[in-house]
């Protein structure tokens, strides 16, 4: 299987997956990573190529092979090109040829996020239009981001939804937590939603919900199942 994450921004792909993205990994899927945003502007002052270098290290410990990188300004893909997005998106599609797409939830607190669901969405429908030859994509989820899809306050905007609970290894949370490690100010304190404490807690909970030890939770938005 080959599993391709279109994220907003570094991390977003660790934060919303990570356990899962290492327990595919090791089973031998490939997992594929397109993040939007490469140039935070709010973190690492001091070294803006940094960030990236954290991100590859990242990938090396949940074993991602295939990155791909853009540099939308953060808290700004609002005024981003819309169109030349899709089509960097479906640039990767090509290339990849992902079994599953996983992206941002649009209800997300994060306005990025929104704008990545949405272009990714525009994106996931490269293979229906009949006008080329491209592998049928069999799923597409959204994932849920600690302190961002859970500060979705908006009560007119449709909040996360989990409708798919993927059981993973307790070696995939801990590895899921050094993954995030790489990051400068990723995680956080208690009582903040990425401190350490809450980020093993989500998982144990999604599990909970589905008769498992640890879980990861998704909101599958397509689903094509040949019978």
């Amino acid at each position: 299987m080959r599993h391709l994450f279109v994220v907003a921004h570094p991390d977003d792909e660790v934060l919303g997956a990570g356990a899962f993205i290492y327990d595919a990994a090791k089973r031998g899927d490939e997992i594929g990573v397109m993040v939007l945003n490469t140039c935070d502007t709010t973190r690492y002052e001091d070294d803006r190529t940094k960030i990236v270098k954290d991100l590859l290290e990242s990938h090396k410990i949940l074993g991602i092979k295939h990155y791909y990188g853009c540099e939308y300004l953060d808290s700004n893909f609002h005024n981003a090109d819309h169109r030349e997005m899709v089509q960097k998106i479906e640039a990767v599609i090509r290339e990849f040829l992902p079994d599953t797409i996983f992206t941002q939830s649009p209800g997300d607190i994060n306005t990025d996020h929104y704008w990545t669901a949405a272009t990714c969405m525009e994106a996931f429908r490269l293979w229906q239009r009949g006008r080329e030859q491209i592998k049928p994509i069999k799923a597409l989820y959204l994932m849920e981001v600690q302190s961002s899809t859970d500060w979705a306050l908006n009560p007119a905007i449709k909040v996360f939804q989990p409708n798919t609970f993927i059981p993973v290894s307790s070696q995939a949370v801990d590895a899921k937590i050094a993954a995030l490690g790489m990051y400068e100010n990723v995680i956080r304190p208690v009582p903040h939603p990425r401190s350490e404490e809450a980020l093993r807690s989500l998982p144990v909970l999604r599990g909970a919900q589905c008769g498992s030890q640890y879980a990861e939770a998704f909101e599958c938005v397509f689903r094509k199942v040949d019978v």
